[in-house]
């Protein structure tokens, strides 16, 4: 019987609850990376701009700050400007070996844009590339401001283009008004012209832009979400006397993680043969646990955990279930790929590109509560067909998913920049 998953909530080294990285690249991979670039080839001063800071449980801050640090460990001198949740004060640290300037942010704008100040921090910086991560954000509109006027290259990096499936709210509708009607016609275009270069975790999104902005083929660039393999590469799986499935995400209405109720209340129809493990925090969380309660267990809520846990959760795992509304190329998929678990996802965003149908999981439509659970039950009752398809996984992440190959990536981009 598998152990339980008591003691996985985490702290960060701050002191913030929530998910958290290491600081340092592992011996592997910097072994790895160095192989891609001559040591002679330093490239200017980097600055790493992301709307929330590593600790806040999301895949484009997981990124920024996987690829600062390892980018120094390659010998880069490498910043990182971010926010400073709720403080209308700025302060500095230290990741590893980056430095990190938390700008001013006391609030959120519509509950999904922190109000940063970063403005100081950009005119202060000395960096020759500004690497900013998603075009929504307001660090980003003060990054697209000064990078011309500061002679700064600006590589705008996107997440995920994709929100048509956020929850109809009336609240949601108006924000999708605003951003349809105004942002993506003003702002969204504005800053995708000042841009030098785009680059993009999903090779979707980039037709996206060619097509809606009319962006020339030369300034876009693929350059995916990374998972480091050394962390799946041991990993020995833990067979329970029942399966269990995992969520790993947000408790949020764009994760999906409103519709894991009426998904499991369709799997125990026919048989409570398995577990579910929820590992992640958010709004939704006490009116999932309300709804879940029934299953006298059954059904485990796990927080928020320590990155480094991940592997080690996927290694108890039948699927990895992904029910999320809106989402670029999630990173977990990635990894539960790496870990040679199957993963049942909905079918938005550039999930598509590493669930792939039939071949490492199954896709379904997005809010179509029967079919995904029919899926899942699918890989339920036949563990030979989830082990298939799980074994294909680690073979499409070590080909364009892992740190080394995306380090090759974004330095080869970075010093065309600088040509």
């Amino acid at each position: 019987m598998s152990a339980g998953l008591e003691g996985f909530s985490g702290t960060a080294p701050n002191g913030s609850s929530g998910t958290f990285v290491p600081g340092i690249a592992s011996a592997h991979e910097r072994a790895s990376c160095a192989l891609q670039l001559p040591p002679s080839t330093v490239l200017p001063p980097i600055a790493q701009v992301t709307a929330f800071p590593h600790e806040h449980i999301g895949g484009s801050e997981f990124y920024a700050h996987q690829l600062a640090v390892r980018l120094a460990n390659r010998g880069h001198r490498v910043s990182v400007i971010t926010s400073n949740l709720g403080s209308w004060t700025s302060r500095d640290e230290v990741w590893g070996n980056v430095p990190v300037e938390r700008c001013a942010a006391p609030g959120m704008l519509w509950s999904v844009n922190p109000t940063t100040w970063a403005l100081p921090a950009l005119l202060r910086s000395d960096a020759s590339i500004l690497h900013v991560h998603t075009h929504y954000f307001l660090a980003s509109i003060q990054a697209a401001l000064v990078a011309k006027p500061l002679r700064k290259k600006l590589l705008l990096h996107l997440h995920g283009l994709d929100v048509t499936g956020m929850v109809d709210s009336p609240k949601m509708r108006n924000l999708t008004r605003f951003r349809e009607e105004l942002y993506d016609r003003i702002v969204t275009k504005w800053i995708v012209k000042r841009a030098d270069a785009i680059a993009s975790v999903s090779r979707r999104d980039l037709e996206i832009l060619r097509e809606q902005y009319e962006v020339p083929e030369e300034r876009l660039h693929w350059i995916p979400n990374a998972v480091d393999l050394s962390e799946f590469s041991s990993l020995q799986r833990v067979d329970g006397d029942r399966p269990t499935l995992t969520f790993i995400g947000r408790l949020e209405p764009t994760k999906g993680a409103d519709l894991l109720p009426a998904i499991i209340d369709r799997l125990a129809r026919e048989s409570m043969d398995f577990r579910v493990d929820i590992v992640g925090d958010g709004a939704l969380r006490p009116q999932l646990e309300s709804a879940l309660r029934k299953y006298n267990g059954n059904v485990r809520f796990c927080g928020s955990v320590n990155h480094d846990r991940i592997p080690e959760i996927l290694a108890r795992s039948r699927a990895l279930i992904l029910p999320s509304r809106v989402e670029g190329v999630p990173t977990v998929a990635l990894e539960a790929l790496a870990a040679g678990v199957p993963v049942v996802a909905t079918d938005v965003g550039g999930t598509r590109e590493v669930a792939r149908d039939g071949i490492t999981g199954f896709l379904c439509p997005p809010g179509d509560v029967s079919a995904f659970a029919e899926r899942v039950r699918y890989l339920l009752d036949n563990e030979r067909v989830a082990r298939r398809l799980g074994g294909v996984g680690p073979s499409v992440v070590a080909k364009d998913y892992s740190w080394p190959s995306v380090l090759a990536r974004v330095e080869s981009l970075y010093a065309q920049l600088m040509t």
